[in-house]
């Protein structure tokens, strides 16, 4: 069972300015293990996730009403990502910077735990969902290479899988794997689920199911085709 803590009452980590880096707790009180939530409402996110002596601080900020800002830290590495949905653009920022194998495995039980505190997709508000898929998508990035920045664009090709059941389908570039919900559909190595743009496999199995992130979970695509998925698919299973 993870510790897991909501307080409305403010908290070190808060984001004064989505425009600067978020600064750190105080490293004095690291307060529990596992995900704090310090503030949460229609257009802001903002918490800590703490494991060991690592840590990772997000926050999305609705700075105008269908405009997300995102930060993402893991450790002092700055992630931004402005995402724009009415123009379904968004830009993604890792400053350069690379992750190793264990910041990845961090980011990756951070993302989990974040997506079962929140609400199913389909009932998140915008904050609600921009901050839980960008922090799933830095789960997903690849280890020990530099990410430059690079643009996001919602009219690069969005395709749904066919199919929410676990069943062999095309995925498209002319392959043909298993993909669909549940912890059993691994296609016969690795997690379930898939084909889900996310972090491991949810509790519900829900989720944007879609033929890029499918690509991506068996090695047949890259993290950068999958990004708008995470972005903007609406894809719901």
């Amino acid at each position: 069972m993870r510790n897991l803590s909501v307080t409305v009452a403010p908290l070190l980590f808060l984001f004064a300015c989505v425009a600067e880096p978020p600064p750190m707790p105080a490293p004095v009180d690291l307060g529990p293990q596992g995900l704090t939530i310090g503030q949460h409402d229609n257009d802001h996110v903002a918490g800590l996730f703490v494991q060991g002596t690592s840590r990772v601080t997000f926050a999305s900020t609705m700075t105008q009403e269908q405009r997300a800002d995102v930060i993402i830290m893991i450790g002092d590495k700055r992630i931004h990502v402005d995402i724009d949905y009415k123009l379904g653009h968004a830009d993604h920022d890792a400053g350069g910077n690379t992750f190793s194998l264990e910041e990845i495995s961090l980011v990756q039980t951070a993302a989990v735990a974040l997506e079962e505190y929140m609400p199913t997709g389909q009932e998140r508000t915008r904050a609600e969902d921009s901050v839980t898929q960008q922090l799933a998508l830095m789960a997903i990035a690849p280890s020990d290479i530099a990410i430059d920045k690079f643009e996001i664009t919602q009219d690069r090709s969005i395709v749904c899988l066919a199919s929410c059941s676990c069943q062999t389908q095309y995925i498209g570039s002319g392959y043909y794997r298993q993909a669909g919900r549940g912890n059993s559909c691994t296609g016969g190595s690795g997690n379930g689920c898939k084909g889900r743009c996310g972090a491991g496999c949810a509790s519900d199995l829900s989720g944007n199911y879609t033929q890029d992130c499918a690509k991506h979970d068996y090695g047949l695509g890259s993290f950068a085709a999958a990004s708008d998925d995470y972005a903007f698919a609406n894809c719901w299973c």
